[in-house]
């Protein structure tokens, strides 16, 4: 929930949205929506989870969920046949439903359980921003996330060893630099403690 609080509210055509990056998803719909590619575009629209009830004398409010986006997509041309038996063509589509996150909260785990149970028919889709820009689905993204993880990782280890091997190279250091050589000697020394455990 943290990362919340530091989400920036943006408000474009009179809507609210929770983050840039749901503004960012609202403008390509809207630019998709002038194409001709999506329409019934709406926003913020609440489905119900849970409906409310009463147990012991008492009133349970009902579970409510709120979608950032839902609209149909139109992604190719079909035939359809009229009630007289004339066939004409017609656009097939399917209905969207869209959580743009950067992050997954437990809150959200629970509501998305419950949609996928309680609206059998359709699919809540949750997206992200990923670094080229592309909105794609948050496991996708999240995966993109731990792979360049891994590679500023690696990239930092081999960058740590060539200073290393700089300053063990150089005949004359100054204490900063004798320093900093000490403390990769022992990060090194770790780094083979510990494949040497390992093997």
């Amino acid at each position: 929930m943290a990362g919340r609080i530091f989400a920036k509210k943006v408000w474009i055509d009179g809507y609210c949205f929770d983050s840039e990056q749901e503004a960012d998803y609202y403008k390509l719909l809207k630019e998709r929506e002038a194409k001709g590619e999506i329409s019934c575009l709406s926003i913020h629209k609440e489905f119900c989870l849970q409906p409310s009830f009463q147990k012991n004398g008492k009133l349970w409010g009902g579970i409510f969920y709120e979608a950032d986006f839902c609209f149909y997509e139109n992604y190719e041309k079909g035939l359809a046949v009229n009630n007289v038996g004339e066939e004409y063509e017609t656009i097939i589509s399917r209905y969207r439903i869209i959580d743009i996150k950067g992050f997954i909260t437990d809150e959200f785990i629970i509501k998305q359980k419950l949609f996928e149970k309680a609206y059998e028919n359709w699919t809540l889709e949750v997206l992200a921003k990923d670094t080229d820009g592309q909105f794609k689905p948050i496991d996708e993204v999240k995966k993109n996330r731990k792979e360049r993880k891994k590679i500023r990782k690696a990239n930092k280890k081999e960058k740590e060893w060539d200073e290393y091997e700089m300053l063990k190279a150089k005949l004359k250091r100054t204490p900063k630099q004798e320093m900093r050589l000490s403390e990769l000697a022992i990060t090194h020394a770790n780094k083979k403690r510990r494949k040497a455990k390992s093997k």
